[in-house]
């Protein structure tokens, strides 16, 4: 069974206005309304006329439409409801002549098999072993991919999520995605979708979590997930596959989906821990995400210095990473590829919530790739966002323009290994 926006049971009409009046020209006060009853239809129809639109997208116009939400375009003679979320892409994979606004090629696709709703906690003075009492700050959709999905979202960038997805808390999270214009198509699997709990101490400064182990999934489920990987990877140029695997999911689980999703042409960034960093890694990812922890696990050995972090970073790509990037809290982040090796500092803000930092980093690096940012560019712009991210409230994310506005506080030095 699937849950998001191409579930079957969503019902409602969806309607196209079809002009008589060629596409280039003026609309006609003559036209039409085609009316489909499922997403699947409005696949079909565009398969009968030899064009690819990714389901995900369509059910996301699909659902827009249905808002209320005006035209932006025409293809074919047909008005669509939104210009950024629908890919029509003609049958050569090329963009048709004449059409300005459609594009191809350039969704992300981020993955989530462990998702989460954070509950954010605030209790001054808390104490281990003691009865406290705080107040409920936040209530958010989580999860790394979701994470990674919302920001991507307020960069602007055409995104999908995917991944499993339990119970009525995964419900909650499907309709916070719905909210934010994020088409959603998810494998469903028994049970609930885990809760997160971080508690914030504002007198003491200190922030407590409390992750739940999440759903259990069979081998049905990941076969499920690896149909939609094989669905989605030809139609994205980026893939991103974050946080931890839930119980049942072997550790060669992110391995495995990244090799179907590279086999199809989409590129594979990874942002997980301990086996599954170390098997996804011999996939060759597009961009690696640890913190110095998880390396410090991975490689087994502290890294307490500058330089070895930068010695791991360049590890990380002899165990065929393309790009490295090591998050370091406030302290910043260490990166490589081939030929650089770059640290920096994230600009000085107010610290508010230090959740999805990491995941504005991915978001930055995957809007990078499909914007043909340089490397150290999009160096600069994850730690814009990151530095943005932590100056708001629960798992919230900064819009393009506030990153913008911190990105000449980023300082990006070389590091010598000499």
């Amino acid at each position: 069974m699937t849950m998001g926006t191409t579930c079957p049971g969503w019902r409602r009409p969806y309607s196209l206005r079809k002009t008589l009046a060629p596409c280039h020209s003026e609309r006609s006060e003559e036209s039409q309304q085609l009316q489909f009853q499922t997403t699947a239809e409005i696949l079909r129809w565009f398969e009968n006329r030899g064009v690819g639109v990714s389901p995900a997208v369509a059910a996301a116009s699909r659902s827009r439409a249905r808002a209320g939400r005006g035209t932006t375009f025409v293809h074919d003679g047909l008005y669509f409801p939104d210009a950024i979320a629908l890919r029509v892409k003609s049958p050569a994979g090329r963009r048709t002549p004449g059409h300005g606004h459609l594009t191809t090629g350039h969704m992300i696709a981020t993955v989530t098999l462990n998702p989460a709703i954070d509950k954010s906690l605030t209790v001054p003075r808390f104490e281990v072993g003691k009865t406290n009492r705080g107040e409920v700050g936040r209530t958010d959709a989580s999860g790394k991919g979701i994470n990674v999905a919302m920001a991507l979202k307020q960069f602007g960038a055409d995104v999908c999520a995917l991944g499993f997805m339990a119970g009525s808390d995964g419900q909650f999270i499907l309709e916070a995605l719905a909210s934010s214009g994020i088409p959603a198509d998810f494998v469903s699997v028994p049970g609930e979708t885990r809760v997160n709990l971080k508690i914030r101490d504002p007198i003491y400064r200190t922030e407590t979590e409390l992750n739940e182990p999440g759903f259990q999934v069979l081998p049905a489920h990941l076969e499920a997930l690896k149909r939609k990987i094989r669905e989605y990877a030809p139609r994205c140029e980026v893939m991103t596959f974050s946080g931890s695997l839930p119980p049942g999911a072997p550790p060669k689980t992110y391995a495995e989906l990244m090799r179907i999703a590279k086999a199809l042409g989409s590129k594979c960034m990874l942002d997980t821990d301990g086996p599954a960093l170390r098997l996804g890694l011999q996939t060759k990812p597009r961009l690696v995400k640890p913190n110095r922890a998880e390396v410090e696990e991975l490689l087994e050995r502290p890294l307490p210095t500058r330089l070895d972090l930068a010695e791991a970073a360049s590890k990380l790509l002899e165990m065929g990473a393309g790009m490295a990037l090591i998050s370091l809290g406030a302290e910043g982040a260490v990166a490589a590829c081939e030929g650089e090796l770059l640290v920096a500092r994230p600009p000085a803000v107010a610290v508010r919530s230090s959740t999805g930092a990491g995941d504005a980093m991915v978001a930055a690096f995957a809007y990078g790739e499909i914007r043909h940012l340089s490397f150290r560019g999009s160096f600069r712009l994850a730690m814009a966002a990151s530095a943005a991210s932590v100056a708001t409230e629960g798992t919230k994310f900064a819009d393009l323009a506030a990153i913008k506005h911190l990105l000449p506080e980023v300082h990006v030095e070389e590091i010598s290994k000499a």
